[in-house]
């Protein structure tokens, strides 16, 4: 997730615990100013989110003029995005290759980005919480059928009820503080929890897929005692994608980690285990519908990137 404001403004951030893919989530800029939460601040109150919860960040803009120079831009992912608007609402759209469609209105709702760039376009004073979820753990907060929510999105009211998400968002409304925001976001999670684990092979899977994307799939269906095809079958039932499709995403959420190291990127693509550069373009551009060079080359991305490495990826 990229956020590439013309001012200053105050976006909090929990990061993740996993540190080479949390530049997906927190918003850099030279003009920004960031606080953060450790995840230990709240360890001893949430234990049962720790494997639920990547990360969590909130957009606090309470100038209008402010927030309509701010883009944020939510990059393709493994992970489903849980979020919630507590000001005016957001517009947003789907670019993939050449194409743009426009999202309808929405307020709260999960979704899970799988292809393409989604652009979100404040009109006015910015709240915007998203908490990215595990997707081996997201079933137990979203429900069984994760592939519901894959580049679509699905209204909070239609998985947690009107009266629950209406007491979330006031809660919001009312809160003094982003910290005070991340707290009431994270007992919501708690107080709707599931205490069933969906299919934990197929959660297993994932997590390894997601550790190391280029594991073979005969063996890892061997290491959780199924077969290559029973494995594919059992995961596509959760996820509404197979484990090939999964880790490529993986394997481009590893390159958009990678992309801030002023490295070039057949460097990139070595570091993250590709064969060549020229599988790594080919992988990138199938779920971002652009190759590197020209994603990166794009005003909103580029100034992101020049923020973050010292000097950009050469071709």
């Amino acid at each position: 997730m990229i956020s590439t404001p013309q001012e200053r403004h105050t976006p909090s951030v929990l990061p993740s615990r996993y540190p080479q893919w949390a530049r997906t989530i927190i918003p850099v800029s030279p003009r920004e100013v960031m606080r953060t939460f450790d995840l230990s601040d709240f360890a001893g109150q949430f234990p049962a989110l720790a494997n639920l919860v990547e990360d969590i960040a909130d957009w606090d803009i309470r100038d209008g003029s402010v927030a309509r120079g701010t883009t944020v831009m939510v990059l393709p992912s493994t992970m489903p995005h849980f979020v919630v608007q507590y000001r005016t609402r957001i517009e947003s759209s789907r670019k993939f290759g050449d194409a743009t469609t426009p999202h309808r209105a929405y307020q709260h709702i999960a979704t899970a980005v799988r292809t393409g760039v989604v652009t979100i376009s404040p009109h006015g004073p910015l709240g915007l919480i998203i908490a990215r979820l595990k997707p081996e753990a997201a079933a137990c907060l979203l429900g069984d059928h994760l592939y519901e929510f894959a580049d679509t999105k699905v209204d909070l009211d239609a998985v947690f009820g009107a009266g629950a998400v209406a007491s979330l968002e006031e809660m919001l409304t009312k809160a003094h503080s982003s910290r005070d925001r991340i707290i009431a976001v994270l007992r919501f999670f708690s107080a709707n929890i599931r205490a069933h684990e969906p299919d934990p092979v197929v959660c297993r899977a994932a997590a390894h897929l997601r550790s190391n994307p280029f594991l073979r799939l005969g063996p890892l269906a061997a290491e959780l005692g199924l077969s290559e095809r029973h494995l594919s079958r059992r995961f596509k039932a959760v996820f509404g994608t197979g484990p090939k499709r999964f880790a490529r995403s993986a394997r481009v959420e590893h390159v958009l980690a990678a992309s801030g190291s002023g490295s070039g990127w057949a460097n990139i693509a070595c570091s993250c285990g590709f064969a060549d550069q020229a599988h790594m373009i080919n992988e990138f551009k199938a779920i971002l519908g652009a190759t590197p060079t020209h994603f990166f080359r794009s005003p909103l991305t580029g100034e992101y990137r020049d923020s973050t490495t010292a000097q950009p990826p050469s071709a």
